[in-house]
């Protein structure tokens, strides 16, 4: 959810940051975006997640401090137990910002996060730092 809706309830506001990404790039540094993906408790990898927000893409930058946040909705306790993916990608192609898996393949992936909501959600402030896996969970 890239925006909160009125009236839609408790919700977790995620904001990105990178630090020490890996560079993909040859003549510059990366141009790294991050794409989030939610699934349930037993999703483990990208097929049994659904897409449903990206950051914009901070230009030539390894350290980034992305300005889009992103919401998840709690709107049962259940979804306390919503699984998050976070995928960083390397913008190569220009063409399109279009969000869909054809798009992110077109890309470099730089690494992934896995956490559940859980783990972020009932603090009214939390920072939490985790180091992006190079291998997809595909």
């Amino acid at each position: 959810m890239l925006a909160p809706d009125e009236g839609s309830g408790p919700l977790v506001e995620l904001s990105f940051h990178g630090r020490k990404l890996r560079n993909m790039d040859f003549l510059s540094k990366s141009d790294p975006f991050v794409v989030m993906f939610v699934g349930d408790q037993s999703a483990l990898d990208e097929s049994q997640f659904k897409m449903v927000g990206r950051t914009e893409t901070i230009w030539d930058n390894l350290n980034p401090d992305f300005v889009t946040k992103l919401y998840l909705p709690l709107k049962r306790p259940d979804e306390e137990n919503t699984r998050v993916l976070l995928q960083y990608y390397d913008q190569d192609s220009k063409e399109s910002l279009e969000l869909s898996k054809e798009y992110l393949k077109k890309q470099d992936f730089i690494g992934q996060v896995m956490f559940n909501v859980v783990e972020v959600g009932g603090h009214l402030e939390l920072f939490l730092f985790f180091p992006l896996r190079i291998l997809r969970s595909v």
